[in-house]
């Protein structure tokens, strides 16, 4: 084997090493770019949940004699969207609500 074919072949070799490193770096960040995609967009949608149970608080505060119907499809909406984001205790809350609803 002469010299020039030697160098080829180590150049290829090179240049195919490369060429799997950056592929593999690509394929990482495409993964890390995924993930941090999903963690954003479930923060977002916590965050809209939060601001839907204020403004379920706000509007049974601002009108305590809202009809149970009313109370309950707003709790029925929340929990269907925003069950994985609820705090034990709005759960609680929720049920408590329900429970006197049910009680009238």
């Amino acid at each position: 084997m002469d010299s020039i074919t030697f160098y080829n072949k180590k150049t290829m070799t090179k240049n195919q090493f490369s060429l799997v490193a950056f592929l593999l770096v690509l394929f990482v960040f495409i993964g890390c770019g995924k993930d941090a995609k999903d963690t954003i967009d479930e923060a977002s949608q916590a965050l809209e949940c939060t601001e839907q149970v204020q403004k379920f608080d706000n509007k049974n505060e601002a009108n305590p004699t809202r009809p149970c119907t009313e109370i309950v499809a707003d709790i029925d909406d929340i929990e269907k969207t925003c069950s994985a984001f609820l705090s034990d205790a709005v759960k609680d809350e929720f049920a408590e609500l329900r429970s006197q609803c049910e009680g009238s």
